[in-house]
């Protein structure tokens, strides 16, 4: 959560809102992404941002994918419109279990849209794993099925490991 505050503070990010111009934002997204990854031990960062309206502006995965309204996993981004702060999440997706951090971008008081940090939990479990601990995360079956990923991982006490590697 506190990466997603520090990105919606990007002062080249809030500018690309404000004018509505896409041009650098990939070059901008990126380069934090990278940073991060170069500064700690998680890789595979994903950064999303939105508009007021939850219309994808630019993401790290997919920069030219953009426009689209995607659905909105846990519902963060409306969260931290309705709380005004911050908020952070595990989410399900197909592609597994990830930690959502989002934030709002503001200039004054004005909403200039929405960033979301999105690291998967294997960056969590190799950083335990080097200090000769494990981490779990079991996920319901219920909850599992809606999860390509998820699904057919081994369970553990009746419910699906969310990183089954």
């Amino acid at each position: 959560m506190t990466n997603g505050i520090f990105f919606a503070a990007s002062i080249e990010i809030k500018e690309a809102l404000k004018t509505g111009n896409r041009e650098r934002a990939p070059d901008v997204i990126k380069r934090i992404g990278q940073t991060f990854e170069g500064e700690s031990s998680y890789q595979g960062i994903r950064l999303h941002v939105f508009t007021p309206s939850m219309q994808t502006f630019v993401r790290s995965w997919n920069p030219k994918q953009h426009g689209d309204t995607p659905p909105e996993p846990g519902g963060l981004p409306a969260q931290s419109r309705t709380e005004g702060k911050a908020v952070s999440g595990f989410t399900l997706d197909d592609d597994g279990s990830v930690i959502r951090g989002t934030a709002t971008i503001l200039d004054g008081d004005t909403i200039l849209g929405f960033i979301q940090f999105i690291q998967g939990v294997g960056s969590i479990s190799r950083d335990f794993e080097s200090k000769g601990l494990v981490y779990a995360q079991l996920v319901g079956t219920e909850t599992a099925a809606k999860s390509k990923a998820i699904a057919g991982n081994r369970k553990a006490a009746g419910h699906h490991l969310a990183n089954d590697k």
